[in-house]
């Protein structure tokens, strides 16, 4: 991972990142709890059918891409089924579009339902085109997808704002909006790729070896998203649209632990298939894991010491929000350090055992978020996750232990243990910033400790890029 490919994938995640908070700010300003907590609802279905449309067939394309002799019928074969799955929903959703609308918005506006149509249609092309690029390795033209649709989005709601249209419906068009030209944006700068794929043959025996691959990645990946979202579902049925709205704003905040996640999975996996091709060492692997546990370690106590300062970016009417941030930022992070502890089951193709964590973790996460939400709130669904996917993190990481190779994690969870450990105490008891400052700052030099080596490296391998 040379420091210019890092770059070029990293600029648009981090930019739109970046946009992100800034429209952030901007809507929790001028928008309701409420208006926000139906936005969550609108991200979190359209996710759940993109990714089951999907059939995971994008994984499988990943992991064929690096082999295969014909990448175009690759992309057609794993894309396709996708494709006439979409034009197959579209009448049953515009028929039901009313009874869809109340019951995900407690409104009966279809207008509502189209906006999820339209959103679902881009997002599925996003999804499939994101690793075609990634794949081909052109950072800078995937990083640009990832900037200017969140900057137009930016662009939009500030437009929206400007004309005091601060309703629901104003809110939910210009974030299907913001996905329609992010949409627009894949498909221009995928347009050769594309443009082969369909002159190329549908190959079925190549479908038959991505389904075999892909579909049971389809439950892990299903019980994964229900793990990632199922609490805002929980919440809109057992608390109300304010606290869901509140969560949302917490998750939203800990987006750049999902972006540091992006960014190290668009190099980490086509890394790792390439060392696998080249026969690379055991040591290459374990080196990764070790020094992500350390650099996750740390930016995690950073989180901890500067969220105070910039909540005070966000309206008195949002402060509650500050104890649930730690907590939702455990998931982001817990999932990358298993990015790299799960990587054994990859290599040696038993993707079962990532399915059965996320079936595992989200059975907890679901039984978490009806014991808790009745009397938490948001708190409870923060607590929830939490704890899944530090059990998600373990389930991996053995599962990759057993598979492939022994290698020590007592580190890996004395570390995790002690960082959940401190975010539960800090959104639940009011401390004060001195003892918060403490706790953070006492786990970044335990991690330090524990990880010195690493860190050495780490700082070596800074020093001799900057300087």
């Amino acid at each position: 991972m040379t420091f210019k490919k890092i770059l070029s994938y990293s600029f648009g995640p981090i930019g739109g990142s970046l946009m992100s908070f800034f429209t952030l700010l901007l809507i929790t300003r001028f928008f309701s709890p409420d208006d926000i907590g139906k936005l969550t609802m609108l991200q979190a279905t359209s996710s759940f059918i993109i990714m089951l449309m999907s059939l995971s067939m994008h994984q499988a394309f990943v992991r064929e891409y690096v082999e295969s002799t014909d990448k175009s019928a690759l992309l057609k074969t794993a894309g396709l089924p996708s494709f006439f799955l979409f034009l197959a929903s579209i009448l049953p959703i515009v028929f039901f579009s009313q009874e869809i609308s109340f019951f995900l918005f407690a409104e009966s506006h279809s207008g509502f339902t189209n906006l999820l149509l339209i959103a679902v249609g881009s997002g599925l092309i996003i999804h499939f085109l994101m690793y075609l690029l990634r794949m081909e390795e052109r950072g800078i033209a995937y990083s640009l997808t990832r900037l200017l649709p969140k900057t137009g989005l930016f662009l939009i709601v500030s437009c929206v704002i400007y004309f005091q249209f601060t309703n629901t419906k104003w809110l939910l068009q210009s974030y299907t909006f913001g996905v329609l030209i992010s949409a627009v944006l894949f498909l221009f700068l995928s347009r050769k790729s594309i443009l082969l794929a369909v002159k190329s043959r549908f190959d079925s025996n190549l479908f038959k070896t991505l389904t075999a691959y892909s579909l049971p990645l389809l439950i892990s990946d299903i019980a994964y998203w229900a793990l990632l979202t199922s609490d805002r579902f929980f919440l809109r049925w057992l608390a109300d649209f304010s606290e869901l709205g509140f969560y949302g704003i917490a998750v939203s905040f800990t987006g750049i632990g999902f972006v540091l996640t992006s960014i190290f999975s668009n190099l980490w996996h086509p890394t790792v298939y390439k060392w696998v091709k080249e026969n690379e060492q055991t040591e290459s692997f374990l080196s990764v894991m070790n020094q992500i546990l350390l650099i996750v370690a740390l930016l995690w106590s950073l989180a901890g010491l500067s969220l105070h300062w910039f909540l005070k970016l966000l309206p008195e009417t949002y402060a509650y929000t500050e104890s649930l941030i730690m907590l939702s930022l455990s998931v982001p992070l817990f999932y990358l350090i298993s990015e790299t502890t799960v990587i054994g089951t990859y290599i040696v193709k038993k993707s079962k055992y990532t399915m059965w964590a996320s079936v595992a973790a989200f059975s907890l996460n679901a039984i978490l978020n009806w014991l808790t939400i009745p009397s938490f709130g948001a708190k409870g669904a923060a607590l929830a996750s939490a704890i899944a996917f530090f059990i998600f993190l373990i389930i991996r990481t053995e599962s990759s232990v057993r598979v492939w190779h022994l290698f020590k994690r007592s580190s890996l969870y004395v570390l995790s243990t002690l960082y959940l450990s401190a975010g539960i105490a800090i959104s639940f008891y009011d401390v004060n910033y001195w003892i918060n400052a403490s706790i953070w700052i006492g786990l970044a030099v335990l991690a330090l400790i524990l990880k010195r080596d690493e860190a050495r490296l780490v700082f070596q391998t800074i020093k001799e890029k900057l300087l």
